[in-house]
């Protein structure tokens, strides 16, 4: 069985380690109705989305990141 670890969506250019925002949470509509939660630690962003947890990224991250654009 091969390990899970975990992923996280590291934009370029950014110092998560010492981000003054990290543990802060965005919440983030889905396209059914749902909500999800978009949170930057000091990995990166991640998302508490299914396609999240398989591919390592989705459009709700986007959706953060572009916001700081």
């Amino acid at each position: 069985m091969k390990k899970f670890t975990k992923r996280y969506v590291k934009p370029e250019g950014w110092n998560f380690k010492d981000h003054h925002l990290a543990g802060t949470e965005w919440t983030v509509a889905g396209s059914k109705d749902n909500t999800y939660t978009v949170t930057l630690t000091t990995n990166g962003f991640e998302c508490s989305c299914t396609g999240f947890k398989f591919q390592g990224k989705c459009k709700h991250t986007l959706e953060i990141i572009e916001r700081f654009n």
